[in-house]
């Protein structure tokens, strides 16, 4: 018989459904395993929400980008915060184009 080859000779490497099974089982138990280790359990929440003080948070704002000393932060030392620069026109109260702690305060307790 050349070039046929008998079933006896051929093997066929697959997994039983029962030897796939069993794998699953072992990943689930490993798992189980290895959730709480890495933290991913149902622990408490290590992070805690930042305190709001409006007050604080506008004195802070003022102090770190107020350049000349005036008490208010303008329009050219607001470039070094873009964010603050964008809504300025929303914070400014009196329409003079400074930001007052007073101003920034009343924003913030809205």
């Amino acid at each position: 018989m050349s070039g046929h080859r008998s079933f006896s000779a051929r093997r066929c490497y697959a997994f039983t459904l029962a030897e796939l099974l069993a794998m699953i089982a072992i990943i689930g138990v490993l798992a189980a395993l290895l959730l709480p280790i890495a933290g991913c359990g149902h622990a408490p929440s290590r992070v805690s929400a930042p305190s709001w003080d409006p007050p604080e948070l506008a004195e802070q704002i003022v102090t770190e980008l107020d350049k000349n000393g005036d008490a208010s932060v303008d329009a050219e030392e607001l470039q070094a915060a873009p964010g603050l620069a964008s809504g300025a026109r929303f914070i400014d109260g009196d329409k003079d184009g400074r930001l007052t702690a007073a101003e920034l305060e009343a924003r913030f307790d809205r």
